[in-house]
């Protein structure tokens, strides 16, 4: 029974080791996060269209992406801002996020919260609007 125990202790030592050495590597999601590439995916009659911009690329409008595109800023006092640059117009939100689970972070903008992926210092996001799902990927800067 002593070895069952000590057994059972030690796994729970290794995982509280594991997940603090991991939060460690992902560090604070606090920063400033700026548009890579944008994906939309729309169902067709004959299955999916899929469409990808990323940074220097230009659209049948003649918009062309750059990093200043799409931006987020995560703030340590819990607040977020979101910049979205057309041009010489933008369109800014504030919100609020929360650090979600291990290597996530949810962030609610006009009361609409999206969950956002944390991989190294990326933050990607998958949604769904109009039967279009949508999916963003920004880098910390």
């Amino acid at each position: 029974m002593k070895i069952l125990k000590r057994l059972s202790l030690l796994l729970m030592m290794i995982c509280v080791c594991w997940m603090y050495s991991s939060c460690m590597l992902l560090g604070s999601p606090v920063g400033t996060y700026k548009f890579q590439s944008l994906t939309y995916t729309t169902p067709t009659a004959i299955g999916s269209l899929k469409v990808e911009w990323t940074v220097g690329d230009t659209d049948v409008t003649g918009f062309t992406y750059t990093e200043d595109f799409y931006t987020i800023t995560l703030k340590e006092d819990g607040t977020a801002t979101s910049v979205t640059q057309f041009g010489e117009e933008a369109v800014t939100f504030e919100g609020t996020w929360v650090q979600a689970g291990f290597a996530n972070v949810e962030i609610s903008f006009d009361g609409e919260p999206l969950v956002w992926r944390r991989q190294g210092d990326l933050l990607q996001c998958s949604f769904e609007f109009e039967g279009t799902v949508n999916e963003y990927v920004l880098k910390k800067v």
